[in-house]
């Protein structure tokens, strides 16, 4: 029986639109971080906010990358979740070239806040910081692995095994435990006595998918027990943003991206 193929991988990233990203530093820190994912070119992207840069820094420097489909709210009948490794290539788009692209219709379509700020001609040159963008791409997919899909309350489980990643979906008895019981969510499987793994969990206000609260810890996995070394992020469901809420998330991010613009750090990764 053959797995998951790489066009069944794009075809459920084209569905969900929100996705969790995976790797390590040449340091060897473990890094995560929630993206909407996009296809282009039969090929899986993310289009990252200048505000990101660092992080877009960070990935260009990696050897290697997990990308989750694990979310199965809003992705609709059919949709499966999956789990990719491979690496990426780090682009700088300046002119916000990927907008004339299907990516956009992709973005608006997933994200209210990409609707509020580029959904016409007129937002998108108001809102102009909004359109600079670090073009992550997915290549060399190594693997792709079928797991069980995810709560809000849940977390994808990632862990180093001879330089290669490999992953899970699992069941987090309590996410404030400094040696919480992990539970694989797929069927027939057990989890590994390894050391140095990572979990990351994610929720959000629906149905406009934000705000949006992630939680995650990295420390030693033993089977069905993991020994947290550092942990952070807040678990539960996030509130729902109020108006002055959502004014002042979007001032920050008009300032955060107008700063990394003006300090010149993009360019190529």
């Amino acid at each position: 029986m053959t797995g998951p193929t790489r066009s069944e991988l794009v075809h459920g990233a084209a569905r969900t639109p929100v996705a969790e990203l995976v790797w390590r530093e040449p340091s060897g820190s473990w890094r995560a971080a929630t993206v909407l994912p996009l296809v282009h070119d039969d090929a899986l992207r993310l289009a990252l906010t200048a505000d990101r840069t660092l992080l877009a820094r960070s990935l260009a420097a990696s050897r290697n990358v997990v990308l989750g489909l694990t979310d199965p709210r809003q992705a609709g009948r059919g949709w499966q979740p999956l789990v990719a490794t491979g690496t990426v290539d780090v682009r700088f788009d300046a002119a916000g070239a990927w907008t004339q692209t299907a990516m956009l219709d992709q973005e608006l379509r997933k994200s209210e806040r990409s609707r509020r700020l580029a959904d016409t001609p007129l937002r998108r040159r108001e809102y102009w910081w909004f359109l600079p963008r670090w073009i992550v791409t997915l290549n060399d997919i190594a693997r792709i692995q079928a797991v069980a899909p995810r709560a809000p309350a849940d977390a994808l489980l990632c862990w180093d095994w001879d330089g290669e990643f490999l992953t899970d979906t699992v069941a987090v008895s309590d996410w404030t435990a400094d040696e919480p019981r992990l539970r694989s969510l797929t069927p027939r499987r057990s989890l590994p006595d390894v050391a140095d793994a990572l979990l990351f969990g994610h929720d959000r206000f629906l149905p406009e998918g934000e705000p949006e609260r992630s939680v995650g810890a990295i420390g030693e996995l033993s089977v069905d027990c993991f020994t947290v070394a550092q942990r952070w992020g807040e678990p539960g469901p996030p509130p729902p943003a109020r108006l002055l809420q959502r004014m002042r998330a979007q001032h920050n991010l008009r300032l955060a991206c107008q700063a990394a613009l003006r300090r010149g750090e993009l360019g190529e990764a």
